[in-house]
């Protein structure tokens, strides 16, 4: 059962990028075209970037995280675009304890609760590469793409608590809504294996 709603929670957060990444790609011709390049330096949205934010994770884990982001190509890729080439980099901590009860004495370990990878907490170390796409002064929209590195707890073969070391891509989509200047904005991930983020950049 648990391998099945693993199996199961892989495929939704992948048919969720697949979904908005598709929708992203419709609304886009018709606004990013219309900027202009010289739009870089005239929004003041573009640059540096702290970033905090809520977490819910897969299995409905939660907890908190922040991310840095720098921008390796200011100008971006091409000039027909306002996008921008950055490295965000940060973690999380997600954590949920609580007991399945119908799994209690099934097997061992199974009913000590479980947040992500089957564990009551996980650390996340993340670093992506973020394609900035901005459509005007107001909205931004960015895949990502990278890896991360989780410490979590787990159970051995015989149902004692562990910790692991678990590493894995990350893959995701999001979208910031710039709302105050410089670049205070309201912004929205989701990816996996971390789940979904939202919070503030500054």
């Amino acid at each position: 059962m648990h391998h099945r709603a693993l199996r199961f929670s892989v495929v939704l957060s992948i048919v969720s990028v697949v979904t908005v990444t598709a929708l992203g790609a419709l609304a886009f011709p018709s606004f990013a075209f219309a900027q202009p390049r010289g739009n870089v330096q005239g929004n003041g949205i573009h640059g540096v970037r702290i970033e905090v934010h809520g977490t819910l994770g897969y299995y409905q884990a939660l907890g908190a995280g922040m991310r840095v982001d720098i921008p390796l190509l200011p100008d971006g890729f091409t000039d027909k675009l306002d996008d921008e080439f950055a490295l965000s980099v940060g973690g999380d901590f997600t954590a949920l304890r609580w007991r399945d009860r119908a799994y209690d004495g099934a097997r061992p370990g199974y009913g000590r609760g479980w947040g992500q990878w089957y564990g009551d907490w996980s650390i996340w170390t993340v670093a992506t590469a973020n394609w900035n796409l901005y459509l005007g002064d107001k909205i931004s929209v960015f895949p990502e793409l990278g890896f991360t590195v989780s410490i979590h707890d787990c159970w051995d073969r015989n149902g004692r608590d562990d910790v692991c070391v678990t590493a894995a891509p990350v893959g995701g989509v999001g979208f910031r809504y710039h709302f105050a200047p410089p670049r205070v904005a309201f912004v929205a991930r989701v990816n996996w294996p971390v789940g979904l983020q939202v919070g503030l950049t500054f």
